[in-house]
């Protein structure tokens, strides 16, 4: 999908003279996720021991080690079919199992008894990040439940490179200013998520994720007994490019008309590639079907009306949501709504029907400001026209084949409504 602007800003429901706006939150879609591996799933060989990141694909250290190296940095791969020391729930660094799946990753950020100690995981995006364009990142940590690592530590940070980052050993890494971090202290028993959004500058290929400033920097507290330094359980590591929505939909209304039937209208401030608009409704228990089609206008930087008149009278309540289709099959759904409507007793007398020429319309009364509106079934007006009032009938003539709706309209709003057949 191309990054598109889409906001849907405001959708309304209005039932009679109750008028009720809900303000939304801007809706926006996510690309891939450029870590193919996020969640540690995929492995080379299932982890015997600690400190073997590199049999998780694609993943590695960033000081190079694959195997318990004294001194220096080196993640710990976890599956629940690994070996006894590797397979959680019961861990030395904690008792953890993950997040999701059978896999997940530990780092240390920070370690009490070896100053500015660092480990760091490192990953390959399955494509370059483009300039200028959002991401957002999303990982979760946990520190689990056991009494050997009982701090927390701020600075978890996300840095993203045009090459690998490379560390000494066990060194900090603090050549890069990491695009992503966490300044404040993190420590849960339990699995806490984090997300971020931030808009490259570079065609950032590699990802890197740990602690890049110095001790002297770093803040650590003892969060329970725990004497072991800070340690970090890791999993489901997504970057995703984020896009807006297709459609930018200022409202979407839907009204109960007299003789049972249901209007929709709903407007769009912006569209982009909007190849039309499908009209769903659910009935009673029912799954939804698509009731009728609406062509959208493509491409539009002004506002646009839509209208659609559900004419078929359905008893109790009824539900409509309309999916915005983009020119390459993309679908954007809206909210459902709920609405129930009765019909009327009173309406217009329209006949013959059906009719093969000339229909006459015939009116129990005329509401100050009445204006007759004709639509045809798709919703789409055709005549529109003031009827005086004390007018008791009149004659529509030259309607080409089809159904169409007939709405008399005073100045406070739909006062009586028919329907008639032209064949």
């Amino acid at each position: 999908m191309s990054g598109k602007k889409v906001v849907i800003s405001t959708i309304a429901l209005r039932w009679g003279a109750l008028l009720v706006v809900m303000v939304l939150a801007p809706l926006f879609s996510l690309g891939q996720n450029l870590l193919n591996n996020g969640g540690f799933e995929n492995f080379s060989a299932l982890p015997s021991a600690y400190a073997q990141s590199c049999f998780s694909q694609g993943w590695t250290s960033a000081s190079g080690a694959c195997a318990l190296t004294p001194g220096c940095g080196h993640p710990d791969y976890f599956h629940l079919t690994g070996a006894a020391t590797v397979r959680p729930p019961n861990l030395v660094y904690g008792t953890c199992m993950p997040h999701s799946g059978n896999a997940m990753m530990g780092f240390s950020p920070w370690y009490p008894t070896t100053p500015n100690f660092r480990e760091y995981l490192r990953f390959t995006l399955a494509t370059p990040l483009i300039v200028g364009q959002p991401y957002t990142v999303t990982f979760w940590t946990s520190n689990g439940t056991n009494p050997y690592v009982g701090w927390g530590s701020n600075n978890l940070g996300l840095a993203f490179s045009t090459v690998p980052l490379t560390q000494t050993c066990g060194a900090p890494i603090t050549t890069v200013i990491p695009q992503v971090e966490i300044n404040t202290i993190v420590y849960s028993s339990t699995w806490q998520a984090h997300s971020f959004t931030f808009t490259p500058t570079q065609p950032y290929t590699n990802l890197c994720i740990g602690n890049f400033h110095m001790d002297a920097a770093t803040t650590a507290v003892q969060m329970s007994s725990g004497w072991q330094g800070a340690y970090y359980f890791i999993d489901d590591v997504s970057v995703e490019a984020v896009f807006p929505l297709p459609v930018e939909m200022s409202a979407f209304e839907v009204t109960c008309a007299g003789d049972g039937s249901t209007e929709l209208t709903w407007s769009t401030a912006s569209e982009s590639e909007n190849d039309h608009f499908e009209i769903q409704r659910t009935v009673g228990e029912a799954e939804p079907t698509i009731i009728a089609t609406v062509p959208g206008a493509w491409n539009s930087t002004s506002r646009h009306d839509y209208r659609f008149m559900d004419t078929e009278p359905v008893v109790g309540e009824r539900y409509y949501r309309i999916l915005q289709v983009d020119g390459n099959g993309a679908r954007t759904t809206s909210e459902m709504r709920a609405i129930s409507c009765e019909q009327k007793a009173e309406v217009l007398r329209v006949w013959p029907v059906p009719s093969n020429g000339d229909v006459q319309v015939g009116f129990a009364s005329v509401p100050d400001g009445a204006i007759l509106q004709v639509f045809d079934a798709r919703g789409a007006l055709v005549r529109s026209f003031p009827v005086a009032a004390g007018a008791r009938s009149l004659v529509l003539d030259g309607l080409s084949t089809g159904m169409y709706t007939m709405h008399l309209k005073g100045s406070i709003g739909t006062a009586l409504h028919g329907r008639c057949v032209i064949w």
